[in-house]
Order: structure tokens, then sequence, then C-alpha cells
């Protein structure tokens, strides 16, 4: 199997505390919060036309579009942890 050497930028988020947060609601509710949480750290990703690696739990890891090789990448990623914050 041949490879291919490349520089990726990567994206990873954890949300700090979510796990204080959903003891303290009830599991309905704690949906609620992550399916919002979810979909404002997704959106950004695919507006600059990145891909959603892996969602696991209250993590995320995220890369700009694969294909040719572009300095937008890295910038489009980031510009996805400012919207983060």
């Amino acid at each position: 199997m041949a490879g291919e050497r490349r520089i990726v930028t990567m994206l990873f988020c954890d949300i700090k505390g979510s796990t204080a947060m959903a003891g303290h609601l009830d599991p309905e509710e704690w949906a609620d919060v992550m399916k919002g949480t979810v979909e404002h750290l997704v959106t950004p990703v695919y507006r600059y036309e990145g891909t959603v690696a892996q969602l696991l739990g209250d993590g995320m890891a995220s890369w700009p579009s694969s294909g040719r090789r572009s300095r937008t990448k890295t910038t489009r990623s980031a510009r996805c942890s400012p919207v983060w914050t």
C-alpha cells in the first residue's frame, strides 16, 4: 500500500465542564444542550469546506477539505476556531 506524506491542519474541540453540567440536568435537557452545541461546532467546519472526522461525547475532531494542497486550508481551519469560542 503506497502512501503520501502531507502536512495537515487538525482542529480539536472538547467542551470544558460538560461532565459537571450534565450532572445537573435531566437527560433530555442534556441531549438538547448537546444537539445545539454540535450544530454550533459543525456549522463553521462545513461553511469553510472542512470535514468532521469524529464526534465523540463532548468532543470533535475536524480538518479542512482534502484534495489539492492549498494554503487556504489552514486559513479555513483557523476561521472556525473563533466561531467556537
